[in-house]
């Protein structure tokens, strides 16, 4: 079978999201979610019957029946859209499922251990990737909790364990969702007050009465992918251009190919492109040393370097050889022997 390969040159198109929606219970997260498109919920909480807005679900009573995904694949063919109510929950079956199987993962108290809680992060782990493998835009559901961090209060989604940092790795968008006023208020934002992950440029959402925009989610989602598709193509035109000024200063010969190019790139920052500029920039001055030249700050723009001053030679000065004094020995006097005779 051949490869999907998706080569850097190829435009992308998003086709599944994964959405966090947080807040306090009541404030419309679950209604929220069943007007996404072909929704289908896996209803832990057991609280769909809540919404005035219900679609179809599945009220769970063991793990065990969703946590083989490929066995319920052919169920969820008719929906685009899996909603998980809430996260929460669904953890705590999880952590009831593996006790019956291992005792000892599990403390008296029914905690699990610390080696219960490693088995509890793999075993939601890889079923969050078996849903994700289905293709559908999956949104997960939990209630807030606070905490505390130093002097400050920031709410936080309510979920158990290493399985928080698999989520919040793992999801597009994490939704703040909260009264203001009456109002119901979704926000993608992080703030000083709540987590939240923005991978597009949403501002904080109003959210409307469902019964006169019954497919609000639907609008919501749609828009994501479109702006992480703009995204991800527009980084694409950036590597094409950066790549493409790369190419034209390989054949450079002196500085004044490098100010012309310095119009250009002064023109792609006067056009927002401010980001590719300072990229461009950056590679001008580095290649420009290749060729002998180098960008004046001050002056800005390239010039040559000048010639480096050729090292006078070097004359040793003549050193005239130290002549020691002979040293003269005195002949001692001989010494004519004396005989007694």
């Amino acid at each position: 079978m051949a490869l999907n390969i998706i080569k850097t040159t190829d435009a992308i198109q998003i086709n599944q999201v994964k959405i966090m929606l947080y807040g306090q219970p009541g404030v419309g997260k679950t209604s929220c979610g069943f007007t996404a498109d072909a929704p289908f919920l896996f209803d832990f909480d057991k609280g769909a019957h809540r919404s005035d807005f219900r679609k179809d679900s599945l009220r769970i009573e063991s793990f065990s029946e969703v946590s083989n995904v490929g066995a319920i694949a052919d169920d969820l063919k008719p929906y685009k859209t899996i909603i998980i109510d809430t996260i929460g929950q669904c953890l705590e079956y999880i952590i009831a499922d593996m006790l019956k199987s291992d005792s000892k993962l599990g403390r008296k108290d029914g905690a699990p251990t610390m080696q219960g809680y490693g088995t509890l992060k793999t075993i939601f782990s890889k079923w969050i990737k078996q849903l994700m493998l289905l293709n559908k835009d999956i949104i997960m559901i939990s209630h807030d909790k606070e905490d505390k961090d130093g002097d400050f209060r920031i709410v936080r989604p309510d979920i158990t364990g290493g399985s928080y940092n698999i989520i919040t790795r793992e999801a597009d968008f994490i939704g703040y969702m909260y009264k203001k006023d009456e109002l119901s208020i979704l926000n993608f934002n992080p703030t000083e007050k709540s987590i939240g992950k923005n991978s597009s440029d949403f501002k904080a959402i109003q959210i409307p009465d469902f019964k006169t925009i019954p497919d609000f989610f639907s609008q919501v989602i749609t828009k994501m992918k479109t702006n992480l598709g703009n995204s991800a193509n527009a980084q694409l035109e950036s590597k094409r251009l950066i790549e493409s000024y790369t190419e034209k200063m390989n054949s450079f010969k002196n500085a004044d190919d490098y100010n012309q190019m310095l119009l250009d790139c002064r023109a792609l920052y006067n056009k927002n492109m401010k980001i590719e500029a300072q990229q461009i920039m950056a590679l001008m001055e580095k290649n420009a040393e290749k060729i002998n030249c180098y960008y004046h700050s001050e002056e800005k723009k390239f010039f040559t370097k000048a010639p480096e001053p050729k090292p006078e030679p070097v004359i040793e000065p003549v050193v005239e050889p130290v002549i020691e004094p002979a040293l003269v020995i005195k002949e001692e006097p001989k010494i004519t022997e004396v005989f007694p005779f």
